[in-house]
């Protein structure tokens, strides 16, 4: 179940958010460019003056994504069903710490193409990772239909080198010492371990130009329907999650089983302690992505 932990964040990183919708049509291949050039190529990319104050942040954490701001840690995420329309509203949006859930829409005020080219570079990486788990993960082979795995991992590969071009981000680097091991590290190990040559601008926008057709294809793309499929949501990777925090705590805790008992009759049995009013305040808000 490990790969679906990586599957997840295609799903939510893909093509729902990379297309912003004006007037529900797929931004042009110049726009799609521009972003692509102004957020990648070093001779064009400037990045916004540092030091404006604003009410909202414009850079993002990691808990400020889409990713995590749809998941639901313990059934099917609402990425899962959301129309395209109606996830552009929600990100474009942001909430009352940051003025968007994806640097995709940020406006000229917040950087504009720049901001954009940074969560276009942050999709190719995930599809970078996504690709190797296809073509590596043993498990992959041995349930799924070989040739529709033969069919995604090979339009993956025609994909895969617009994807390094387009992947400028600081991700493209083996980051951390290891031996430190966090969460961060673990996300930022990299496939190819080498920077390379920075690309040229003919090849920023012939790769613009190849990921903008393949994000409108939709789901005529083996690829992209094949890690749609495997992610369901993200289900998979809720009990992926769930469960191996549940393992860790029995193992490093020592958790017997008269403990579990105890633990569950607790549960079911006393009164949840009592909290502050601004933890219920906060509880209170719900999920921003909740359908009503």
């Amino acid at each position: 179940m490990f790969v679906i932990s990586l599957f997840f964040l295609i799903i939510s990183m893909n093509c729902i958010y990379i297309v912003k919708l004006n007037n529900f049509r797929p931004i042009p291949i110049q726009t799609f460019i521009a972003l692509a050039m102004n957020g990648l190529f070093d001779d064009a990319a400037v990045a916004p003056v540092k030091g404006q104050e604003r009410e909202k942040r414009i850079k993002l954490k990691n808990c400020d994504h889409v990713a995590a701001k749809a998941l639901d840690p313990f059934g099917v995420s609402v990425i899962e069903d959301i129309a395209l329309d109606a996830l552009a509203e929600i990100a474009e949006k942001g909430d009352k710490f940051t003025k968007f859930f994806s640097e995709y829409f940020a406006d000229n005020d917040s950087g504009g193409n720049y901001r954009k080219g940074i969560a276009l570079s942050r999709f190719m990486g995930v599809c970078t990772e996504a690709l190797n788990q296809l073509k590596t993960n043993q498990n992959l082979g041995r349930c799924l239909n070989a040739n529709v795995l033969a069919k995604a991992v090979a339009e993956g590969d025609r994909l895969a080198p617009h994807f390094l071009v387009l992947n400028a981000g600081k991700g493209r680097q083996q980051g951390g010492d290891e031996r430190q091991e966090t969460f961060g590290n673990v996300k930022r190990r990299k496939l190819d371990g080498t920077t390379g040559a920075p690309s040229t601008e003919q090849q920023i926008k012939a790769s613009a130009k190849a990921i903008h057709e393949w994000i409108l294809l939709g789901e005529r793309s083996n690829f992209r329907m094949l890690l749609n499929f495997l992610s369901v949501g993200g289900v998979f990777y809720s009990f992926q999650a769930a469960d191996k925090t549940s393992r860790a705590w029995v193992q490093t805790k020592h958790v017997d089983q008269s403990q579990m008992e105890a633990i569950a009759l607790a549960r079911h049995q006393e009164a949840a302690p009592a909290q502050s009013s601004r933890v219920k305040k906060e509880e209170a808000q719900g999920d921003l992505f909740a359908q009503e």
